[in-house]
Formats: structure tokens, C-alpha cells, sequence
């Protein structure tokens, strides 16, 4: 397996929202850096005045125990290193567990089944495990365990990764969230016109905690926990199709979709992470990191730069920042 950082497939990579084309002397890419292949393409100061016109505030019950829970002091992000998640995963939480103040809402533990057939694109069930067993010390009584697969069922993700025996343990229900009721949420299509999506309510209701597996993309750079969320909530695949048309809006419309959901408790399980062709097809890496946060963000920001990224790569997490006025300052 390859050392870090972590590598995109540049092959397939088209069309990724920067702030920067940084070429080498020789007129190619550096490794990470990324650039715009369609001419049509938006500038950063269009980009940045679509943004503005869509700013909101956070809606009131979403992001709204993380956010309140960074008001006094700053937000802080754990990152262990270790090659047994049943030990670095629990070590992440307990770091921040001072953090993690949660709401009467109910509680939904999404993991990132993209894919159904393909464990290394999964979420690992022992990382779901150690996050379920920090929650219910926390005084969780009972969780909703939900995916929304773009190949497959949730059933069969359920089944194909071990994450039955689960209800063994704890008092788990289990939800498909391709068919979820569902609400509406405002974004972009690829032209910056205004579109609509649907997305589940279940999520929308609950106190949510995103549980992945760190994995590069070929069109945002990382799929890291808040895109778990954000793609996963939508609720079919031709929702999430809507979305994945084109790079040119996608960065923006996460962004956007992030003001209605987002996670309040992050894990990212890079103990053994997916490189190059992501997220579905890549290969391993031996990464050993993992990382956890009660920000809905915070941990993607940092764990993409233990990736070897920068932020400017990664639009719509660049973007996310500036909606709530956050800068690297504010993170330890």
C-alpha cells in the first residue's frame, strides 16, 4: 500500500471548482493541484457572488448543538494514530467528548455505503461499533442506523458489511434513506440556476453523526463526513444524480445543502483509507489516521489536510467555512 498523501485519478478528475491551478515548471499539475478543463466555467468572483446571494443562516435544529457548542473556546478536533480502529476510534471521541452535548432528538448514525459490493468503500462496522458504544455511555438509548446507497439497497449494505449483529448490542433501527419521507432543500444545477432537491426527513429531525472512511473523489477531491451526509440524505438516486451531472455547481450546492443538514458529530476512520479512484474503485492506503469532531465541519478541515490536501482544493468545504465565518484559527 502506498504512503501518504493520498492521490486523486487524475484520469477521471474533470472540472474541480479551486482556487488554484498551480502547475509545476514542466507546465503539469502538482500532485493535489487541480484546475478547471471547461471553458464555460464560472469565475471564482462569480462563484463567490452566487454564494453570497444564497447566504443563510443555519437553520434552527440544524448544526445547531455543534454550533453551540463551540461558543465559549475554540472547536477542537482529535487525530490519533493507530492501526486498530477499536482502539484509535475511541481514543478520537473520548478527546472530544466534552464537546458532544446532545439534544432530545433522535439519534442517526449514518455510514457511507456507496456502494454495496466494496468494503474498502464502506464504512467499517467496528468504527460504527466504537461510535455506538461512546453514544450510549453519553446516554443514548436508541439509534437509527440509516444509508442511502447510490448502487444497491441499504439492506444489502446492512448484510453484505456485518452491521446486523449490531442489534445484538444496541437498540438499532434500521432505515433506507433512498425511501425516506422526504423535504426540500434549494441548490444549484450546473448552470447556477436555482433547482431543487429532496432529501429525508428522518435526517433532517435527528441529532446526526456521520461515520466514514476517508476517500478521495474524483470530482469534489474527498469525501470525508460532511458529504457523507450531504449526498447520502438525498433521498434516491435520482436525486442524487441531479447533483452529480456536472463539477461546475456541485462545490456550491453542497455548500448550500449544509445550511439544512449537516452533521453534529463527526468520525472519520482513515485507519485504512481509499485513494485514486474514488470513491467507489480506488485503492488502499495504510493512512492510520482518525479523527472525530462535534463541529460540522471541523474535522473534514483538518483530516483533509492529514490527506495531504489544501483547503483551497476543496470547494464546497472551503465554501461551508466562509457561510459560518470560520477560519482555521478557530480550530485546534
Amino acid at each position: 500500500m502506498d504512503d501518504m498523501p493520498y492521490h486523486l485519478d487524475t484520469e477521471k478528475k474533470t472540472d474541480i471548482l479551486t482556487t488554484d491551478s498551480s502547475t509545476a515548471g514542466d507546465g503539469s499539475r502538482k500532485r493535489g493541484s487541480l484546475s478547471r478543463k471547461d471553458p464555460g466555467a464560472k469565475t471564482w468572483v462569480e462563484w463567490q457572488s452566487a454564494l453570497r446571494r444564497g447566504r443563510k443562516t443555519i437553520l434552527p435544529g440544524v448544526g445547531e448543538a455543534t454550533e453551540a457548542n463551540m461558543t465559549n473556546g475554540k472547536i477542537k478536533v482529535s487525530l490519533v494514530s493507530g492501526q486498530d480502529r477499536n482502539t484509535t476510534v475511541p481514543e478520537a471521541l473520548a478527546l472530544i467528548a466534552d464537546q458532544v452535548h446532545i439534544p432530545d432528538r433522535p439519534v442517526l448514525i449514518k455510514p457511507n455505503f456507496v456502494s454495496v459490493n466494496n468494503l474498502l468503500c464502506a464504512t467499517p462496522v467496528d468504527a460504527v461499533r466504537s461510535t455506538l458504544a461512546f453514544l450510549k455511555d453519553k446516554g443514548v438509548k436508541s439509534f437509527t442506523i440509516a444509508a442511502g446507497p447510490a448502487i444497491g439497497t441499504a439492506e444489502q449494505g446492512f448484510d453484505n458489511y456485518g452491521y446486523r449483529p449490531l442489534a445484538d448490542q444496541f437498540d438499532i433501527t434500521w432505515l433506507d434513506l433512498n425511501t425516506d419521507e422526504t423535504v426540500t432543500v434549494p441548490a444549484f444545477d450546473d448552470d447556477l440556476n436555482a433547482q431543487y432537491l429532496k432529501m429525508s426527513r428522518t435526517m433532517s429531525e435527528s441529532y446526526v453523526v456521520s461515520v466514514t472512511r476517508t476517500k478521495t473523489h474524483n470530482d469534489v477531491v474527498v469525501t470525508l463526513g460532511l458529504k457523507n451526509i450531504l449526498v447520502g440524505t438525498l433521498a434516491g438516486r435520482s436525486e442524487k444524480q441531479k447533483i452529480h451531472q456536472g463539477s461546475k455547481a456541485i462545490n456550491l450546492t453542497l455548500a448550500k445543502m449544509a445550511q439544512h443538514v449537516a452533521p453534529d458529530l463527526t468520525v472519520l476512520d482513515g485507519t485504512e483509507g481509499m485513494q485514486g479512484n474514488g470513491p467507489v474503485s480506488g485503492d488502499p492506503i495504510d493512512s492510520r489516521i482518525t479523527l472525530a469532531s462535534a463541529h460540522s465541519i471541523a474535522a473534514d478541515v483538518i483530516g483533509l489536510q492529514a490527506m495531504g490536501y489544501r483547503l483551497d482544493q476543496v470547494g464546497y468545504l472551503r465554501y461551508a467555512m466562509e457561510l459560518r465565518r470560520l477560519t482555521l484559527d478557530d480550530i485546534e
